[in-house]
């Protein structure tokens, strides 16, 4: 995943006031370690997470074959006090 992508996440989470902790992924997906503000749904969070990276991609032509994001999503919760061994 390119580095300007994780910047362009980075921004629309801090937008949405949430607190990112580490984005990071490999070929085919992301994880992101994030604070969810309480007023924002995880799953419209994904949406426009999605949608904001997929115009991004495409308009910078940052990977050739990128035909969008898989359908669905996963996310987890874990105690604060884990935050140091999950990053």
């Amino acid at each position: 995943m390119d580095v300007l992508n994780y910047f362009h996440i980075y921004g629309l989470l801090k937008n949405k006031k949430c607190h990112t902790y580490r984005i990071n992924g490999v070929e085919d997906h992301l994880h992101i370690f994030t604070h969810v503000h309480p007023t924002i749904h995880v799953s419209s969070l994904i949406k426009d997470i999605k949608l904001a990276s997929t115009d991004m991609i495409k308009k910078n032509r940052l990977f050739d074959h990128f035909e969008g994001w898989q359908k669905g999503h996963g996310a987890f919760t874990d105690n604060y006090s884990s935050k140091g061994n999950l990053i």
